[in-house]
């Protein structure tokens, strides 16, 4: 689900969009989509999200690599 919130006062309408319960909210305009921006439904409306850093993110697995490396001795004269 999408929503679209027009105001005179960008700060109120920020606020106002903020308690949507909406994947996509444009403020004074609609339905402008951007390849960077995350595109996502919440709660029934949809599993995950596609697009921009997020939607790459889907496709990833965290992995943690750690070496012990040698401690060397650091000697002042």
């Amino acid at each position: 689900m999408a929503a679209s919130v027009w105001s005179g006062n960008e700060e109120t309408a920020r606020a106002v969009g903020e308690r949507l319960r909406c994947g996509t909210v444009w403020i004074n305009e609609a339905q402008y989509v951007s390849p960077f921006a995350t595109f996502g439904g919440h709660g029934q409306s949809g599993l995950g999200v596609e697009n921009g850093v997020d939607g790459l993110v889907e496709y990833t697995n965290a992995q943690t690599i750690s070496t012990r490396r040698q401690v060397g001795v650091i000697r002042c004269s």
